[in-house]
């Protein structure tokens, strides 16, 4: 609750808040949900885990460097996927209210 007050623009309620959020939410599991499972798996390993990418090729049995590539991409793909919506254009400041 505390971090939809925090997070709600100036005037918002708390409800609009939690509605913004939980969109935004839905959006990034769709975004992931469009990956295959090998890339949701990898981003997963590096991006929260907190694995390097050295660690994570070992165990995939890839080159550093091609998976540094692959990494990449899939950033890049999900980034592309999420600022097509408008609410993550505006919470990263993209476009203004």
């Amino acid at each position: 609750m505390i971090e939809a007050v925090m997070g709600a623009a100036p005037g918002a309620t708390i409800e609009e808040s939690l509605e913004e959020q939980d969109l935004i939410r839905e959006q990034v599991a769709d975004a992931l949900e469009a990956l295959d499972e090998d890339d949701v798996w990898i981003f997963h390993m590096i991006a929260n885990v907190g694995l390097s990418i050295r660690f994570v090729g070992a165990i995939l049995g890839i080159p550093k460097s091609t998976l540094h590539r692959r990494y990449h991409r899939i950033r890049r793909d999900l980034a592309v996927d999420l600022l097509r919506h408008p609410e993550i254009q505006e919470r990263l400041g993209f476009i203004e209210v």
